[in-house]
């Protein structure tokens, strides 16, 4: 009787995991964009709203109830989100920081006593609240599946951004014109793989360096399975550092490096391990190779002169630059309405208002580009607090994750840390978690974290 509900668990786990990855692979072809209003993003709604349910009446939850945290946190940035929905008496209202031209406007068409919430534009903020049922249905589908099976998901996860890397790679190859760019709309020739950004592309990319890293790490029993797991990834890590430059992205060249720093401390005891292993002649030999082949690497894209990358950089001019130029206007914003914000997604509309005619011209600045600043703007006091309390649980986790004796859950937990380490450096100077698929993945990172101890003590082997 034991055996057969054994089974059935191991059954039902099975199926939650592989449709989990059908979820993945639906958020990859459709959360590409930023924008609400997009395609893509309703089907990606549509598609996390079916699997949450079917995840619910058919999936059995996991005895690891660590994951509970996830929900919590989710649950208290919903929270913050319908508190700026909830209507407010008219006096109020007018009472609020940065309410003032609102009031003459609502005085001149004589709706002054109409009740209104803290956003300014609401139904944008609407859209922000349902946008969370895509992190909420992804929590639900990963309480359904051991740690294990959790830590199982780098190499799917590595695999969906090795294929936008080859997306990427016959994008360029298209050229600006090409079917393979769905989202349209951009005649940029770079690639953006699954993306609608070169930035958010070439964050992706930099996330599978850390991930591959831990792939190539985990304890293997079987020697052959061990070594082309390390040949793989490698080969595949190569690969994603030569698409690099390629997206055309300047911030996607510094995340690249601090990525290949993240992936080698990540590797690092199984690099060691592996030269103490060597005769001396061939430590010196492989060191000597792996000079050359960075050598190699960096005269290609230095010296070549034909990446868009470096050649932005090149010609970059911060006077010119829209953010630089639009961060002045974004901080007094935020100031004019701290402490309770615009409301969560209004920034926009509300922009327009502000925005000086030296700012104006044929393109609109649709996000502020620096999402610390921009998630204070809209969501005020309480966002801010939610943003310390996850910078201290990260900090926290990542300190438990490295001090963890190696397992697969412990790389997995590792590779998380890094991954949200490039999240949240990406936000200083962009809005990569506002696309469906980057907010996934990170989701999936900080899940790794809450877990970096296998259900069994000690340390444990993939079999």
């Amino acid at each position: 009787m034991a055996q057969s509900s054994l089974l059935k668990r191991f059954r039902s786990e099975d199926l939650t995991f592989w449709s989990l990855l059908a979820f993945l692979a639906i958020v990859a072809l459709t959360g590409g964009s930023s924008r609400a209003t997009s395609w893509g993003h309703v089907i990606t709604l549509a598609g996390a709203t079916v699997a949450a349910a079917g995840w619910l009446a058919f999936a059995q939850p996991s005895a690891d109830r660590r994951i509970r945290l996830g929900f919590a946190f989710l649950g208290a940035c919903a929270a913050l989100i319908c508190l700026q929905l909830v209507p407010l008496p008219p006096s109020w209202w007018r009472s609020l920081p940065g309410h003032k031209a609102y009031v003459v406007a609502a005085a001149a068409t004589d709706t002054l006593q109409v009740w209104r919430p803290v956003s300014l534009v609401p139904d944008l903020t609407w859209s922000a609240l349902f946008t969370l049922t895509i992190p909420a249905a992804l929590l639900i589908g990963l309480s359904r599946l051991s740690t294990r099976r959790r830590t199982k998901l780098m190499l799917p996860l590595a695999v969906l951004i090795f294929v936008s890397g080859v997306l990427g790679l016959a994008q360029v190859t298209g050229g600006p014109g090409s079917p393979l760019r769905w989202y349209g709309g951009n005649p940029d020739p770079s690639a953006v793989g699954f993306l609608a950004n070169r930035n958010h592309q070439a964050l992706l990319l930099a996330c599978a360096l850390p991930i591959l890293a831990a792939l190539a790490s985990v304890p293997e029993s079987r020697v052959n399975r061990r070594t082309a797991m390390r040949w793989g990834t490698l080969g595949v890590a190569g690969f994603i550092v030569l698409m690099l430059p390629s997206t055309g992205s300047r911030a996607g060249l510094v995340l690249g490096g601090l990525a290949i720093l993240l992936a080698t401390a990540i590797a690092a005891p199984v690099l060691k391990q592996r030269l103490l292993a060597m005769r001396r002649r061939s430590r010196q030999r492989f060191i000597a190779g792996v000079s050359v082949a960075f050598a190699a690497f960096v005269a290609v894209f230095v010296f070549m002169g034909r990446n868009v990358a470096f050649s932005r950089i090149a010609s970059l001019d911060p006077m010119t630059d829209q953010r630089v130029r639009a961060f002045p206007v974004v901080s007094d914003m935020t100031g004019t309405f701290f402490p309770w914000g615009t409301g969560v997604g209004a920034f926009e509309p509300v922009f327009r208002h502000f925005e000086p005619f030296a700012l104006l011209k044929l393109t609109f600045f649709n996000q502020a580009h620096n999402d610390i600043v921009q998630l204070v703007l809209e969501g005020g006091v309480p966002a801010a607090l939610l943003l310390i309390v996850f910078l201290l649980w990260w900090g926290m986790a990542t300190f438990r994750a490295w001090r963890t004796p190696p397992s697969p859950q412990a790389m997995a937990a590792r590779a998380g840390s890094a991954v949200i380490l490039l999240c949240l450096a990406a936000s200083i100077v962009d809005y990569p978690l506002r696309t469906s698929l980057m907010l996934t993945i990170f989701c999936v990172a900080a899940v790794w974290m809450l877990t970096p101890v296998s259900e069994r003590s000690g340390a444990e082997v993939i079999d």
